[in-house]
């Protein structure tokens, strides 16, 4: 189980930063206005992604809700990662 676990975690973490660097490039390639210093903190970029949907008139509904999953997500295998596996 500890390893089913650690495998969660570890994969939890590529998942929130890859869709982090993925959202990060799109929106330098459409030109949306962001603060670079700011990036790498959490939510940031969805309250880009969100305000560029916004000036396009288009639906942020979809890459939000993946991406508040995706938190979830790395927020459970967090939790399970240090009650479970870290302090054994």
């Amino acid at each position: 189980m500890r390893v089913a676990i650690a495998t969660w975690f570890g994969v939890s973490v590529l998942v929130a930063v890859t869709t982090n660097i993925a959202l990060f490039v799109w929106l330098r390639r459409r030109q949306a206005s962001m603060l670079f210093s700011l990036t790498g903190m959490p939510e940031y970029l969805d309250l880009a992604y969100l305000r560029w949907c916004r000036e396009q008139k288009r639906s942020s509904a979809a890459v939000l809700w993946f991406r508040a999953a995706s938190l979830a997500n790395l927020l459970g295998a967090a939790w399970a990662f240090i009650v479970f596996v870290a302090q054994r």
